[in-house]
């Protein structure tokens, strides 16, 4: 077996039922046994590995629909993990249909959950929450409570996020804390407080984070799950960063660094790089900075991670915009662009206004104004709004042939404004220098 996985009893078990099915010449046990080999390897975050077991597994058995609809449900899973949204949802659609068919109200309410969570991420709003309520009317029919708890946590999310109600998000993630504690889940109540936690800080309520975040650590100290400290340990960095406590922040962050690093949670260590790059940016650490990024990126490469990467390449055209890098800022921005757009529409109108930003630097107004259009286009996320006012100001800056003071005085009014999230601290900064 893989050196990775050679000491995993498990996969030693999984290894061995494979091979007895093989011997046998059952293509449905075979089926089966690819589809948990499969899973296995996707709690693991091995998702190569994962996708090639749950495609062999419907290959070894398609007329075996229980099994088929729970590979392609997997296969849904795998590829909403790797930014595959438009395959990830065909898959699960599948395997609605399929437990539809054979009367699986369980099946088909896990399915729907997932289909829930991928049109959310598609910015499919309405879609979305119509697909929630159909999967948590499935859920409760059958007694579910695990899933269901599954369900209001990520619906959580979703309403604060992608609908900007913080009184139902709040609603929901209390029900899915208490569920989740009710069946004795305590893993799933720290993934869920973090993820609530992220979400706040991503809608600039920072300060109401720590409150879950100091939950989920407490929890996962009493569980002895030090990579999942390390998590909420990085979110909290994040937290203190937002609010402007550098101290605080680096500390957090670099204490997450060394227990994710530990632990082997290289996905979430690049995170935490990310962040702490941030920092070091806002501080004027340039080089460092840029370090930590390239650092994330390396990290990031052999695990697929597409949408991670994204917003890490972003963040490094941010970086090399605030260098005066225009040519360099472009590439990243365009690698960016290629890894969320149809998957992330938020990083799409960043990459959108750096670019904007970029162009007008350099005096291609033409196309400053074309990408602007398109930040202008891309919905009413409020953190893409409040990004907009400064792009389009460094644009009418660059624009106005040397009169500068209607654009001067839009500039000195966006400066005595709170700085806001680090894209928009970054263009005023840019800002800043060209009134100084």
């Amino acid at each position: 077996s893989p050196s990775h996985v050679g000491l995993d009893p498990l996969w030693a078990l999984l290894q061995e039922a494979g091979g007895l099915a093989r011997t046998a010449g059952v293509p449905r046990w075979l089926a089966r046994v690819l589809a948990d080999r499969a899973f296995h390897h996707f709690s693991r975050d091995r998702l190569a590995e994962a996708r090639r077991d749950f495609e062999e597994s419907i290959r070894t058995a398609p007329q075996h629909l229980s099994n088929l609809a729970r590979a392609r449900m997997g296969l849904g899973r795998v590829g909403a993990d790797e930014g595959r949204l438009e395959q990830a949802a065909n898959d699960l659609r599948e395997s609605i249909e399929l437990y539809t068919r054979l009367g699986d109200r369980g099946g088909e309410g896990r399915a729907r959950e997932l289909f829930a969570e991928v049109l959310a991420q598609q910015d499919c709003v309405e879609e979305a929450g119509a697909e929630f309520d159909r999967a948590l009317r499935v859920l409760r029919r059958v007694g579910d409570r695990w899933t269901e708890g599954v369900l209001l946590a990520n619906r959580a999310s979703f309403c604060l996020e992608k609908r900007h109600d913080p009184v139902e998000a709040e609603r929901h993630a209390e029900q899915a804390l208490l569920l989740l504690s009710a069946v004795g889940d305590h893993k799933s109540r720290v993934v869920l407080l973090v993820g609530y936690a992220v979400a706040l800080v991503r809608m600039a309520r920072p300060a109401e984070a720590f409150p879950k975040l100091q939950a989920a650590r407490q929890t996962a100290r009493q569980m002895g799950d030090r990579g999942r400290e390390g998590l909420a340990q990085s979110v909290e960095g994040w937290a203190h960063a937002e609010l402007g406590h550098a101290a605080e922040a680096a500390a957090c962050l670099e204490e997450a660094r060394q227990v994710l690093r530990e632990t082997w949670d290289r996905v979430q260590e690049a995170v935490t790089l990310r962040r702490l790059a941030a920092l070091r940016q806002d501080e004027g650490r340039l080089d460092e900075a840029e370090h930590l990024l390239v650092e994330a990126l390396d990290e990031l490469t052999p695990h697929g991670a597409r949408i991670e990467r994204a917003v890490t390449r972003l963040q490094l055209g941010m970086l090399q915009l605030e260098r005066g890098r225009h040519q360099r800022t472009r590439e990243v921005l365009a690698q960016a662009l290629g890894d969320a757009e149809g998957v992330v529409p938020w990083i799409v109108a960043q990459v959108a206004g750096l670019m904007a930003c970029s162009c007008a630097v350099e005096g291609a107004l033409d196309e400053a104004q074309t990408w602007l259009d398109r930040l202008r286009a891309t919905g009413t996320d409020p953190r893409e709004g409040e990004f907009l006012a400064p792009v389009v100001a460094l644009v009418a800056w660059h624009r106005s042939a040397g009169d500068h003071s209607s654009a001067r005085a839009r500039i000195e009014a966006l400066l005595g404004q709170p700085g806001g999230f680090a894209e928009r601290r970054l263009v005023l900064r840019l800002l800043r220098r060209l009134v100084a």
